[in-house]
């Protein structure tokens, strides 16, 4: 099975392919969203005062930065979010702005933008969920924890936020049964990609919990919802993996990262090809996820600090810049994954952990 840390350079990654808690949302192709951003570039163009309009635009050049993974659109979103406050303080502005921060490992930041958000709006539950995904990224479980026991456990956001604490804290069975319960929330609203994502994370606490087997059914469902989603085809490759089926796992990873240009699937592919001794395929994938993670630090981006530094230890290269990265890591991200990254790191290079200083 794929070596922990290469997982963990998905999770790791803002591009999560949760694409945040607070902003799940019915999945949408490329062309979809290029369509959105054309008509809300058409309206400011024409309505350079339309404060509404450059927060959906914002919104739409996020969108597009999860869909390519390409930093220049998540740069695009904050100049037509920051466009639209300066216009006009808005709702809409400061719950996308708090997402980009999300999505950007900015989650100090992000918490500032809640708290506007919710003194404009606090009946939207969405903004709980990003909530406790920033507070868990920051190594507050315990107040993360306070604040998805507050609020409707019918409701899709809060059940969500509870399955990904009780994952974060190895309470499996627990996150099997947030995540029911937001499929069914997100059922009842004739949301069926989010229906389809609740039931894929269902499936996750199975294959976590090392039952894989359970989690088939499951992905059977979701993929009746939303057969196209990208994480219902990680959550295949992991089946596979469990099943030590993992020239089949490694064939799944390599199309989806062929589809959607993450390097976070190409670093699972690597550990996978080299794991099974195919050297030049293992060779290329690596070449992609270090390309890919180190585009976003060349633009100023944070979010890929830890990925990078998982995918230099996986390798066992280049372990004193990886050293450099988790370090820098821990200035934005500060829960267990971070911290036993560098202390792997530390290890690996004959230093001693305890004496990290984190």
């Amino acid at each position: 099975m794929i070596a922990g840390l290469a997982r963990r350079a998905v999770v790791a990654c803002g591009v999560s392919l949760l694409c945040g808690l607070g902003c799940a949302q019915q999945s949408e192709s490329l062309r979809e969203v290029n369509e959105r951003i054309a008509y809300y570039k058409g309206r400011v163009d024409r309505e350079p005062q339309l404060y509404p309009a450059f927060a959906h635009l914002g919104a739409a050049y996020l969108d597009k930065a999860r869909l390519t993974r390409d930093p220049v659109w998540l740069a695009q979103s904050r100049e037509a979010l920051i466009r639209s406050q300066e216009i006009q303080s808005n709702f809409d502005a400061m719950k996308s702005m708090a997402a980009v921060c999300n999505y950007a490992h900015r989650f100090e930041e992000a918490l500032h933008w809640l708290d506007r958000a919710a003194g404009a709006m606090p009946e939207d539950t969405s903004l709980v969920a990003m909530r406790v995904e920033a507070l868990m990224a920051l190594g507050q479980m315990d107040e993360a924890q306070r604040v998805a026991a507050v609020g409707e456990v019918n409701d899709f956001y809060v059940a969500a936020a509870r399955g990904q604490i009780a994952m974060a804290t190895g309470r499996y069975d627990d996150a099997k049964a947030a995540f029911l319960s937001a499929a069914r929330a997100a059922a009842a609203q004739g949301a069926a990609s989010l229906q389809a994502w609740a039931l894929i994370m269902a499936a996750g606490s199975r294959i976590d919990s090392g039952r894989a087997a359970d989690a088939k059914p499951l992905l059977e469902a979701a993929r009746r919802l939303d057969s196209e989603s990208v994480e219902l085809g990680i959550h295949d490759a992991e089946v596979m993996e469990a099943e030590g089926r993992a020239a089949a796992a490694l064939a799944r990873y390599a199309e989806l990262a062929r589809r959607t240009n993450d390097p976070s699937l190409h670093a699972r592919a690597f550990a996978l090809a080299r794991e099974l001794k195919r050297d030049g395929q293992a060779r290329q994938h690596f070449d992609a996820a270090q390309r890919g993670f180190q585009r976003a630090i060349d633009a100023g981006e944070v979010y890929t600090l830890e990925a990078l530094a998982s995918l230099y230890l996986e390798a066992g290269a280049s372990l004193d810049r990886a050293e450099q990265l988790a370090r820098r890591n821990l200035d934005y991200k500060k829960d267990l994954a971070a911290r036993e990254l560098l202390d792997q790191i530390l290890a690996a290079r004959g230093k001693n952990p305890a004496a990290s200083g984190h």
